[in-house]
C-alpha cells in the first residue's frame, strides 16, 4: 500500500510538472516570436530605407553629372518582405518605408540634396523605377518614383 501511495504521488508529480512546462513554452511561444518577428521586420525596414535613400542619391548623382535633361534609373527590388507587401515613400525630409502586415513603419533623416524634388512612392515589386529629369536652367532635379517594368 505505501509503495502504491509512493508511484501515485510520483506520477502525479511528474504529471504537473509536464503541465507546467506546456504552459510556459505555449506562453513564450507566441511572445518570444513576436519579439523577433518585430525586430528582424525593422531591421529589414531600416534597410529597405537606407537603400531607397543610396538609390535617389545615386540617380540624383548621375543626373548632375551628365547634360541630359532626363534618364531612366532601374533598380531590381525585393518584392516583398517577410512575407508582406511594403511601401517605400520620402515623408518630408524623412526616407520611409513601410509593411502593410503586420503594419508597421520606419522614417529615418535623409542626406538628400535640398534641389531634389521627389514625387511618387514605391510599392511591392520587382522593379523600382526613377524616371529623372533635370531644369538645365535652374538645376533643380526632380525624381518621380514607382513599380513599373523595363518595358
Amino acid at each position: 500500500m505505501k509503495s502504491q501511495a509512493q508511484l501515485i504521488r510520483e506520477i502525479l508529480t511528474f504529471s504537473i510538472g509536464i503541465f507546467i512546462v506546456s504552459v510556459c513554452i505555449l506562453t513564450f511561444r507566441d511572445y518570444i516570436s513576436n519579439i523577433v518577428i518585430g525586430s528582424l521586420t525593422y531591421a529589414y525596414l531600416e534597410s529597405l530605407a537606407t537603400h531607397f535613400e543610396f538609390l535617389l542619391n545615386d540617380a540624383y548623382s548621375i543626373a548632375t553629372k551628365f547634360t541630359n535633361s532626363s534618364l531612366s534609373y532601374y533598380a531590381e527590388m525585393p518584392p516583398s518582405i517577410l512575407g508582406s507587401s511594403y511601401e517605400l515613400y520620402l515623408n518630408s525630409s524623412k526616407v520611409c518605408a513601410r509593411i502593410f502586415t503586420p503594419p508597421r513603419s520606419l522614417c529615418k533623416d535623409s542626406s538628400l540634396p535640398p534641389n531634389l524634388k521627389i514625387v511618387g512612392s514605391f510599392f511591392s515589386s520587382r522593379l523600382m523605377v526613377l524616371k529623372v529629369s533635370k531644369n538645365l536652367t535652374t538645376g533643380e532635379v526632380r525624381i518621380d518614383v514607382f513599380s513599373g517594368s523595363a518595358t
